[in-house]
């Protein structure tokens, strides 16, 4: 099952669910913090590069954390924005950032915003996860914009949580 609260995404699944003859794929237009399943019926989750748009990391982790199953784990990739400055980070903290995403003059411009990798951990924890695994990558195909007023200030790095429900909230 997917879900995506934007109607452009689930159309661009729904053509490489055919492509691929992905015939069991279910696609529903969602948002994480209202999901349209019971408690406790999922055991595997993947939260790819979405959790970077929500401001409160900690009412979408509970969303989740309510349809997790007691030992479901969930997958969550994002990308970490950091400010090397610590007074402007604290000051920027939760503002949106420009990002590129692609290649050479195929490039999509959005915005991720600055979160710290701390409040994801916090959010986990206080949601009832285990953190069990965090694997860093270099960010290829994702960049700050050129036009960022911080750009030089600012690094971006992709990052893998691997999470395991343990308590029930």
């Amino acid at each position: 099952i997917g879900l995506d609260i934007s109607q452009d995404m689930i159309n661009l699944a729904m053509q490489r669910k055919k492509e691929h003859k992905l015939n069991q794929l279910q696609l529903i237009k969602a948002n994480l913090t209202q999901i349209p399943f019971k408690d406790k019926s999922i055991d595997i989750g993947l939260a790819i590069f979405s959790l970077m748009y929500f401001k409160n990391i900690k009412e979408v982790m509970q969303e989740i954390s309510r349809v997790m199953k007691e030992d479901g784990k969930i997958y969550i990739a994002t990308n970490i924005i950091t400010i090397n400055d610590p007074s402007l980070a604290k000051q920027l903290e939760g503002e949106s950032i420009p990002i590129d995403l692609g290649f050479g003059d195929q490039k999509i411009h959005l915005e991720n915003l600055l979160q710290p990798i701390e409040q994801y951990k916090n959010a986990f924890q206080k949601t009832g996860f285990i953190l069990q695994e965090e694997i860093h990558f270099k960010p290829d195909g994702v960049s700050i914009a050129p036009n960022y007023k911080y750009k030089n200030n600012t690094t971006i790095e992709k990052v893998v949580f691997i999470l395991q429900q343990k308590n029930y909230i």
